[in-house]
């Protein structure tokens, strides 16, 4: 009995946690449009806010992106990109009608934004819990940059929209390249043990 109340309390604690972590997220992304809007837009200067206020917002978010990278980049896929990449195909078959609050991109284009978010998917993967692996200083580095990069995008003139998204996604991949070595020397290391461990039963 006091197992399953254990076991109860763990699971609404853990869905406070994350829930706590959602919201935490959307108003961190606020802060990082919040910034990058004024800074982009040059209302800065006119608004009683200020660049330093801004720059505050930015240098803020930066940090606490830096911190928790490991755990928003595991949230990241299927709360946003899932939806954006089949948002991209479909668009890329059927285009949006005029008018609409779309962006107006070409169906190659549409295309390219499918493509764009399966890859982030896929380099973000390994970071989707329960994690495999935890994320090492490059890691953390380059999850910050790739955070920044799509949540700043849409603050960006439409010429730079898919541009810099793309300096974010480069980051992932090399964040990715030496993890996948890493793991493959694991696996040749686990091979030997667990061989050894079927001979001892034999």
């Amino acid at each position: 009995m006091s197992s399953l109340k254990r076991s109860r309390t763990e699971q609404v604690r853990s869905g406070f946690l994350h829930a706590g972590e959602l919201v935490a997220g959307l108003i961190l992304s606020g802060m990082v449009l919040q910034g990058s809007g004024s800074l982009i837009s040059e209302a800065s200067s006119r608004h009683f806010r200020g660049p330093i206020t801004a720059w505050t917002e930015l240098g803020l978010a930066t940090i606490i992106i830096f911190v928790t990278a490991e755990r928003s980049a595991g949230f990241i896929p299927g709360f946003l990109f899932v939806y954006a990449a089949f948002k991209g195909f479909s668009y890329a078959l059927i285009p949006p009608r005029e008018g609409t609050n779309h962006l107006s991109l070409t169906q190659l284009e549409w295309l390219g934004c499918g493509v764009y978010f399966t890859v982030a998917i896929v380099l973000l993967w390994r970071f989707i819990p329960p994690r495999k692996t935890s994320a090492t200083m490059l890691d953390r580095v380059a999850l910050t940059v790739f955070a920044l990069s799509v949540l700043i995008a849409p603050a960006l003139p439409v010429h730079l929209l898919l541009r810099v998204p793309l300096f974010g996604l480069t980051a992932l991949v090399i964040a990715w390249i030496p993890g996948q070595s890493d793991q493959r020397k694991r696996r040749r290391k686990q091979r030997p043990a667990d061989t050894g461990d079927v001979l001892s039963i034999q």
